[in-house]
């Protein structure tokens, strides 16, 4: 059996509707040159219909395992704390022989935060590369951010069937404009979709709840 590589990546970080999908991905190495064959890269630079052809290419390719953070856990903990737990839950559990995740810290935190995991995974079988942007130079992450990503649209499409939110994403008008006519219809939110605790939706509700700064 060859080397295991492992890779870790999310979708929906940084929406205001929708669960946040962690992907972990992993193969043997042997395995990396065919998800480069298939065409895996990052899926931000993949349109919706070629990451739904590469997924289901990736059936036999790779194992993976999903963790769907939920909403109302998002808003009860912390972005970066939830993803570095996931990480050090993963790489136990797994024992890769290699692990690359795209680390959500910038540049000048990375050594500590490759410490920090190396110490709690404490296995020095592990070799762990957390790194920015690793979903678009490991094909093993790019795999992760393309299974993230499907899965999580998918979420979305059922949301969709109940409530007109659009991607989710607060640079969409449609998710902003669903937001603020819940709101002022209910003076609530759909907890189990919205993360009440961003300043988006804290903005809304001051608004609603204050005329006068409409």
């Amino acid at each position: 059996m060859g080397k295991i590589v492992l890779g870790i990546d999310e979708a929906g970080r940084g929406c205001v509707i929708g669960p946040m999908i962690i992907c972990t991905a992993f193969c043997e190495e042997d395995v990396l040159q065919d998800l480069k064959i298939i065409g895996v890269k990052d899926s931000k630079d993949l349109t919706r219909e070629k990451r739904e052809f590469i997924f289901d290419q990736l059936d036999g390719l790779v194992e993976n395992y999903i963790t769907t953070v939920t909403p109302k856990q998002i808003d009860k903990g912390n972005l970066n704390t939830i993803t570095y737990d996931n990480s050090v839950k993963m790489l136990k559990m797994y024992k890769p022989d290699v692990a690359y995740i795209d680390a959500p810290v910038p540049g000048h935190e990375l050594d500590n935060y490759n410490e920090k995991l190396r110490v709690a995974v404490d296995d020095d079988s592990v070799e762990i590369h957390a790194e920015n942007k690793a979903d678009s130079k490991y094909a093993i992450v790019s795999a992760a951010s393309i299974i993230a990503k499907v899965t999580r649209d998918r979420i979305i499409d059922q949301i969709s069937k109940k409530y007109p939110v659009g991607c989710g994403y607060t640079h969409d008008s449609v998710t902003i404009e669903f937001l603020h006519t819940y709101f002022k219809k209910y003076k609530r939110w759909p907890v189990r979709i919205v993360r009440t605790k961003w300043s988006t939706c804290r903005d809304i509700e001051d608004n609603y709840r204050n005329p006068k700064l409409l």
